[in-house]
């Protein structure tokens, strides 16, 4: 507790309710890609390769073979084999591997990675606003000295 009053404290107060904003953010982000029923197979599907045949993916799950549209695909022959992410409680529902779900990721984590970020800089902007010891003495000079008369 006194760690976290030390961070609030000083010239790292606004970073830290700005990174602890991020971190708020980055769970909404995370529950709204949880809840999308487009994107949430990406997080909670299973990968399964497939076999690309001009443009429909076929992909065995337990023994059973499925079909899946993918209208952006390669063509038949491609070199790597599509992925599929499946449902685990409805194989039939799929969704393909594209590039979209590392934009997906990426929304995700940014905010993430940067709340930690903020708390550093806040943590510097801190440690440089509070003169040190030997600062302080070398601006105001050493104490008087008073002598007292004999």
């Amino acid at each position: 507790m006194s760690r976290l009053r030390v961070l609030v404290q000083g010239g790292a107060r606004p970073f830290t309710a700005i990174a602890v904003s991020f971190a708020i953010f980055g769970c909404l982000m995370l529950l709204v890609q949880l809840v999308a029923p487009s994107t949430s197979l990406y997080w909670t599907g299973r990968p399964v390769q497939g076999v690309n045949d001009g443009g429909i993916v076929y992909y065995h799950v337990h023994g059973q073979e499925y079909t899946g549209d993918v209208p952006d695909s390669s063509g038949p022959g491609s070199p790597e084999p599509p992925t599929a992410f499946v449902d685990r409680n409805d194989p039939s529902t799929a969704l393909p591997d594209r590039w979209t779900r590392w934009l997906d990721y990426s929304l995700v984590a940014v905010w993430f990675v940067a709340a930690p970020i903020l708390v550093l800089l806040g943590q510097r902007r801190r440690r440089r606003r509070q003169p040190n010891q030997r600062d302080l003495s070398l601006r105001l000079g050493s104490p008087v000295e008073t002598r007292h008369a004999p």
